[in-house]
This record gives C-alpha cells, sequence and structure tokens, in this order.
C-alpha cells in the first residue's frame, strides 16, 4: 500500500500544527525559576536512652531535671508493669 502525497502533506500539517505548535509556546514563556525558600530550621530531638525496652543509662544523656524526674516516672512505671506481668504468669 502507497500513501499519497495527500498524506504526506497532512501528516506534516499534523506535525506542525500539534507538536510543533506546544514546542513554541513553551519556548515564548518566560523560564520557570523556584521561589527562595527561607532555610530549614533546626529541629532538636531528645532521644531518651533505657526505659522499658532495656537496661538504663546516664552516660551521654544531659537532662533538665524536669526531664530527668520524667525519665524516673516512666522507668518506675515500667518497672511496675514489668512486675504485675510477672506476677500474673
Amino acid at each position: 500500500m502507497f500513501s499519497s502525497k495527500r498524506m504526506w502533506e497532512l501528516e506534516d500539517k499534523f506535525e506542525e500544527d500539534l507538536l510543533k505548535r506546544s514546542q513554541r509556546v513553551r519556548d515564548s514563556k518566560p523560564k520557570y525559576e523556584k521561589p527562595p525558600r527561607p532555610a530549614p530550621a533546626h529541629h532538636h530531638h531528645h532521644h531518651h536512652h533505657g526505659g522499658c525496652h532495656g537496661e538504663e543509662s546516664d552516660e551521654g544523656t544531659h537532662f533538665r531535671d524536669e526531664e530527668r524526674a520524667e525519665a524516673e516516672l516512666f522507668s518506675r512505671s515500667c518497672a511496675q508493669k514489668k512486675n504485675k506481668l510477672k506476677e500474673n504468669i
């Protein structure tokens, strides 16, 4: 099967009208530049060692008095829970 001259012209017109036109429109618009963003804020996270999941260790931990008291309460509550579980077994 052979294509006619009219078919070639139609393919060329399609390419010009649809495919190349979209590229020309994109090229005519100004290039997008991302707006400047502020530097990310530094978030400090405390990592509490010890508690229910392992042995307690004071090495490398620098709690303030309030944080130390909270850690001790947490540790005591975990110990009480462990004791209750042992009693139930």
